[in-house]
This record gives structure tokens, C-alpha cells and sequence, in this order.
């Protein structure tokens, strides 16, 4: 006589909810503006440091592409690498800017808070469209004054300059 024993049924996991990719907060807007394929998202300059400074104008950080997990960017791995809005807005577009090269801005129309995105070496918008947290609105590059491929992110709230540094989780 055969005996087989049935298995028991495990019950599957339940899913837990994950945290939102993008979001506004009374902080700002909240998510990364870098969406690599393979690699990671290193910071290669900070907030009001080197050509950051005065923060008050130029304040910024630059993001890039690790992709050897050495903690550093790496530029062919940087380069073209997806660009979205980290909020809804309508976008302003300015093409061979100085310094920023091509740039894009995401206004949001709820509030005073607006992204900048500069150095892109493809711009995927037009001035005036209306794009959603997440939207590519163009691929990294190094237009403008640049010494390699990287984005330049920027947060403002109203005229005032906000270090994006723990908002963009990446």
C-alpha cells in the first residue's frame, strides 16, 4: 500500500504596500529624478558646494550612474540614462542654456514648488506640456557647462533655493 502525505497549503504572503515612487510633501517633492536600467544613483557634487555655490542661485546636486557599485559614477553608464519628474507640473524648456545646457523645469500649479533638470542630452518634452511624477522628460547628458554626463537637480520653493539632498531618495 502506497501512503502519500499531502502537503499542507502555506498561505502566500500578504503583499505590504509599498512606499509611493514620488510624492509632495510640505518638504517638496519627494522621489528620484534618475531611473537607471542597471546600477545605482551616486551623488558626484553636493548642495551649495564647488559650482553649487551661492546656494541661493546656484544651489543644486548632481546625480550619476554607479554602475561597478565602487561608490562612484561611472560615465558611460551615466549617460542617456532616464530623466522623470519627481511631480506633476507643466514643464518650461530651454534648449543650450547657459549653464545649464538643456534644461527643463517642472512647476507645479498647486503651489509655489518647481524641479529643475539640467546638462540633458535629450529633451523628451515641450514648454507648456503637463507631465506626471514620473514622466521622462529627457535622457542625461552634458550640455551646457559640464564636465561630464550628470544631472543637475534642482528644488525651489517660490524664490527660495531648497537643498533637495533628503528629498530625493535615491
Amino acid at each position: 500500500m502506497l501512503i502519500a502525505q499531502i502537503p499542507t497549503a502555506t498561505p502566500e504572503p500578504t503583499p505590504q504596500p509599498s512606499a509611493p515612487l514620488f510624492s509632495m510633501s510640505a518638504a517638496g517633492p519627494r522621489g528620484c529624478p534618475l531611473q537607471p536600467t542597471a546600477g545605482r544613483v551616486v551623488m558626484t557634487q553636493g548642495y551649495a558646494v564647488g559650482t553649487h555655490a551661492p546656494a541661493t542661485i546656484w544651489g543644486a546636486i548632481d546625480l550619476a550612474v554607479d554602475s561597478d557599485g565602487d561608490g562612484y559614477a561611472e560615465p558611460d553608464a551615466s549617460w542617456y540614462t532616464p530623466v522623470v519628474a519627481t511631480h506633476d507640473g507643466v514643464t518650461t524648456v530651454t534648449i543650450e542654456s547657459w549653464p545649464a545646457g538643456n534644461h527643463v523645469w517642472v512647476r507645479d500649479q498647486t503651489s509655489p514648488w518647481r524641479s529643475g533638470y539640467a546638462h540633458l542630452a535629450i529633451v523628451n518634452v515641450i514648454s507648456g506640456q503637463y507631465v506626471s511624477a514620473g514622466t521622462v522628460i529627457g535622457l542625461v547628458g552634458s550640455s551646457g557647462v559640464s564636465s561630464g554626463p550628470h544631472l543637475d537637480y534642482q528644488v525651489w520653493y517660490g524664490d527660495t533655493n531648497v537643498d533637495p539632498t533628503e528629498l530625493v531618495g535615491c
